[in-house]
């Protein structure tokens, strides 16, 4: 019958060691008390052997269970815990390898969509500005850097009309001789796109 629990087996372990403990005890009880003792002190050696040895192989796998977690914590979930019981501890590294293959899974899936979501973004013919609660830009695509002269990385983080609109505002109140494009904004009105 094979046992499950770490704790019937170390409860187990225990008990065999009381055992033992007590039967050497009665059959030296008719012998000297230096006899009796020298058993006692056995029996808690083997007892502190066993002890011993559960507990390392328990924490050892409780340490290999740490140092593949914290992989998992940093995004890799490529390595896996062996699985060298079938108590809780052993079950406990199972659960911890069925979420890891999830939570790959998952990542994975999310990657590729937004890898899609990418490439419809920056493939429309529309120019899209993306901003926050706050109104900063998160994201322009490549139309609107080339509809208002700006670059991506001049755009995220700025305010709207702090990236987009003083650049255009600056064009339009530019000295004689500027050059009108065919973009509308606000009301109809021409945006000046370049001062000659």
């Amino acid at each position: 019958m094979k046992i499950r629990s770490f704790k019937l087996k170390l409860i187990f372990s225990y008990i065999f060691i009381i055992l033992v403990s007590f039967g050497l005890i009665a059959f030296f009880l008719d012998r000297n008390l230096k006899t009796v003792l020298l058993g006692l002190i056995f029996a808690l050696a083997i007892a502190l052997v066993l002890g011993s040895v559960i507990a390392a192989q328990t924490i050892r796998s409780i340490n290999r269970m740490i140092q593949v977690s914290r992989k998992f914590s940093e995004g890799d979930f490529s390595r896996r815990i062996i699985q060298s019981s079938n108590d809780e501890i052993g079950e406990l590294a199972a659960t911890l390898n069925k979420m890891a293959q999830g939570l790959e899974d998952k990542v994975k899936e999310i990657k590729a969509q937004n890898q899609k979501l990418a490439a419809i973004f920056n493939s429309m013919i529309e120019g899209i500005i993306v901003v926050d609660k706050e109104f900063r830009i998160t994201s322009v695509n490549p139309t609107i850097e080339k509809i208002f002269n700006v670059s991506k990385e001049e755009a995220e983080g700025k305010v709207f009309l702090e990236a987009i609109l003083n650049k255009t505002l600056y064009l339009i109140f530019c000295p004689a001789g500027c050059y009108e494009s065919n973009i509308d904004f606000f009301c109809n009105r021409a945006i000046i796109s370049a001062c000659l």
